[in-house]
């Protein structure tokens, strides 16, 4: 139903662009490689998975989203996801804050 509508919609009009998402992937992944306290899983795909070395990943997901940054917390890893809502400015600001959050 309306689930798999918003899929075909996605098909058919976003494809293109789904590189983008993949770069800023790519681009979070690797800056948040260079902050203390993270283990980072980089994919080829719009998801960058994390580790918090330093206590409960679920502390850091809250820090984080106390500052306006969302990320999935599972057991001790974190999720983050580009798409098509996060621009450039958007991943600089992501980044921004991870590292604030980090070296506090």
């Amino acid at each position: 139903g309306i689930v798999a509508a918003g899929m075909l919609y996605a098909l058919d009009h976003h494809v293109p662009r789904l590189a983008e998402d993949h770069q800023r992937a790519a681009q979070l992944a690797a800056a948040l490689a260079q902050l203390p306290g993270l283990e980072v899983s980089p994919s080829d795909t719009n998801i960058v998975f994390l580790r918090y070395l330093r206590g409960p990943a679920a502390e850091l997901a809250d820090r984080l989203r106390e500052r306006g940054v969302l990320v999935s917390q599972g057991g001790d890893r974190l999720r983050a996801c580009t798409h098509l809502g996060i621009t450039d400015r958007g991943l600089e600001r992501a980044i921004e804050v991870f590292s604030q959050v980090l070296r506090a």
